[in-house]
């Protein structure tokens, strides 16, 4: 893949737009991702958003994603697109706090059934209540 750089940095495009490079192959999840995990360790400490931040996970699915584009599998919609996940799903080896500290910090054993759906491309947990837009067809590849 090609090297796409942009003012900002990948982190200032919309998760619509990244899925478009990626599905190009104009850009690599893998530079996403640590795009984006550089400007987290900017941000982070003021934004204090996450109760966790999966670095090696992130970068797995990462690296996960960008084969399956190099082998051309067909790809959903935003796929390669890094997400965090609410701290009331279970995320494997991640503690789930459901935004309280009297919850068991043990970690879980197991995904929850939705992160199946999404494949898991997550780079950390937030106990902070984002919303994120989403309607059927957001972001559908293009037909050709």
């Amino acid at each position: 893949m090609e090297r796409y750089t942009t003012p900002g940095g990948l982190s200032a495009l919309s998760a619509c737009e990244l899925a478009e490079l990626v599905r190009t192959r104009k850009v690599s999840p893998v530079d996403i991702v640590d795009d984006l995990l550089a400007r987290l360790e900017m941000i982070e400490p003021t934004l204090n958003a996450f109760v966790a931040l999966d670095r090696e996970g992130a970068k797995s699915a990462a690296r996960a994603a960008e084969a399956a584009v190099m082998r051309r599998d067909a790809l959903g919609a935003l796929h390669g697109v890094p997400v965090t996940i609410k701290d009331i799903q279970a995320v494997a080896g991640l503690p789930t706090r459901r935004g309280s500290r009297l919850s068991d910090p043990s970690p879980a054993a197991a995904d929850a059934a939705a992160l199946y759906r999404s494949h898991r491309p997550a780079t950390g947990r937030t106990d902070r209540a984002d919303p994120v837009p989403a309607a059927p067809g957001l972001c559908q590849p293009q037909r050709s």
